[in-house]
């Protein structure tokens, strides 16, 4: 994600691991079961399971604080910000249990609801309570209020099928493995369980756009736009584009405290989540380094068995993980002549491109909105500025073009709130 900063000033992260407490890493000719490069969320999450299956790991980290893109950062003295990552939504439940991230101080506070305003002064609503929700559809259509029930009933469904996939490794039908056998016997039980109509209407899904989805149950163009957000954040995509639909759904799949589609804040940032990663993975054995930035990956006989630090130190390993993109892992840490000229050819191509840019701004006080009550509820969750999915179309056709989006859909939040 490309941000902006409209302030200048000394960053510094609360959540950091200080470098002393793995400066043992390089002592010696210890060879470690795993090293993992990069102390991203996902990156501790992986050294975690790792650790706790018995496995000796360190990770490294290039800066001096862990978090990736999951920082609570410090610009000024009393406040703390996530500096990219901002909601807490897809870490799934299961990783929260298996590694007890709330005993090490993770703590998620769901949305309280979440508000699109338009030009002409007027706002769209969304709360909590379904029924205070459908009142509020009903204020611009009592069509759409009929049609919310079954437009949910219909989402939740096909999040029902996707969620127990999201924690299995996807089977490789190509190789005649064990555990890919049983993968593909696993997805068409699955499959299998559908009836007829289900399964047609499930293939059919994955190649509609968010608006022609949206078009099925909705009449309204603000009703419509509201819930189309879900479908392009975070993309490069407009909401006619084939495929956005799914981009909906895999952001309802999010489960705060057991309410299917919630999103919420991290108490103390984004950061929260790295600390209490990293937290689960020291208690179980592990051992973090900072300011350890990999230049290469040791690779012998087509496998690797360590990595090479900037600074030139040589830590050994039986095996390792990088949390780089693959990109950065098999252009800039991975010699050339140790991969297939097929395979680095095809990550030369691999597209990584840009589709939204992040303005965190420090106010002394809460702003005032145009017809919308001091203290009220939708403030306290997502914030858009829009009228309608021609509009969010036109945005993302400027970006199609290669520019700065003339007008931008907007998504905003005001986690201090909270």
């Amino acid at each position: 994600m490309n941000e902006i900063s409209s302030v200048a000033g000394t960053i510094e992260a609360p959540d950091a691991i200080s470098r002393p407490t793995a400066l043992g890493a390089r002592k010696g000719d210890k060879v470690w079961d795993a090293i993992v490069i990069g102390a991203g969320h996902n990156g501790l999450i992986n050294a975690a399971y790792l650790q706790r299956a018995g496995l000796n790991v360190l990770v490294v980290e290039k800066n001096g604080h862990i978090g990736g893109a999951a920082v609570s950062s410090v610009l000024h003295d009393g406040w703390t910000y996530s500096n990219c990552s901002y909601v807490c939504s897809l870490l799934r439940p299961e990783i929260q249990r298996d590694l007890e991230l709330y005993k090490h101080g993770l703590q998620v506070i769901p949305y309280e609801g979440g508000m699109t305003m338009m030009r002409n002064g007027d706002r769209f609503c969304s709360y909590y309570d379904h029924d205070v929700f459908r009142a509020e559809i009903a204020r611009f259509s009592k069509k759409d209020a009929d049609a919310y029930d079954h437009y949910a009933t219909a989402v939740m469904k096909m999040c029902r099928w996707i969620k127990p996939l999201l924690m299995r490794t996807p089977p490789d039908p190509t190789r005649f493995r064990p555990r890919d056998i049983s993968e593909l016997i696993y997805l068409a039980k699955h499959f299998s369980g559908l009836g007829e109509r289900d399964m047609g209407e499930l293939i059919r899904f994955f190649t509609l756009s968010i608006a022609e989805f949206l078009d099925e149950y909705f009449e309204t163009d603000v009703v419509k736009a509201h819930f189309a957000g879900s479908g392009i954040i975070g993309t490069a995509l407009g909401p006619y584009s084939p495929g956005t639909a799914y981009v909906l759904l895999h952001h309802y799949m999010g489960d705060i405290d057991g309410s299917v589609g919630a999103w919420g804040f991290a108490r103390g940032g984004m950061g929260s989540v790295s600390k209490a990663c990293a937290g689960a993975f020291q208690a179980a054995g592990g051992t973090i380094e900072t300011n350890a930035e990999v230049g290469r990956i040791l690779v012998r006989d087509g496998r690797a068995e360590g990595v090479m630090l900037a600074d030139g130190t040589v830590l050994r390993a039986k095996r390792v993980v990088s949390n780089l993109d693959v990109k950065r892992t098999f252009t800039k840490i991975v010699q050339e002549r140790e991969l297939p000229s097929d395979f680095l050819d095809t990550v030369k191509k691999f597209k990584i491109r840009g589709s939204s840019g992040k303005l965190n701004i420090a106010l002394d006080g809460m702003p005032d909105f145009t017809n919308v009550r001091a203290g009220h509820p939708s403030l306290r969750g997502d914030l858009h500025f829009t009228d309608g999915m021609e509009r969010m179309e036109r945005a993302y056709d400027d970006w199609k073009a290669g520019r700065w989006s003339r007008d931008p859909y907007v998504d905003m939040l005001i986690p201090t709130q909270i």
